[in-house]
């Protein structure tokens, strides 16, 4: 199986369950013989203004990332942890049309 696992990962590394519980996943997918292609952005602490906390809201260029990831693994499935700040909902969206094309 093919796996996509998205993560807004947090800037205090490995001393975070949340990044830890996605590490582990992603090696035990792997050990037990899936595909996995993984995608987790750090924040980076200290870029204020508008662009990132617009980007928060809704990420078109993490949407853009995410559609183009597919493209290239061709996922079975995709496993979403944490959204913010860096992937936001608009990776769901991108997720969902990328599944379910329009005609």
């Amino acid at each position: 199986m093919r796996v996509l696992v998205l993560h807004s990962r947090y800037s205090s590394g490995s001393t975070s369950g949340e990044n830890r519980v996605v590490e582990d996943e992603e090696r035990l997918l792997q050990e037990g013989g899936h595909d996995v292609t993984a995608w987790t952005p750090e924040h980076r602490p200290g870029l204020g203004g508008i662009r990132p906390a617009a980007d928060a809201i809704w990420s078109r260029s993490a949407a853009a990332h995410v559609e183009a990831l597919i493209t290239r693994c061709s996922p079975d499935v995709a496993h979403v942890h944490s959204l913010y700040p860096r992937l936001s909902p608009a990776i769901l969206r991108a997720l969902t049309s990328q599944a379910y094309p329009r005609s």
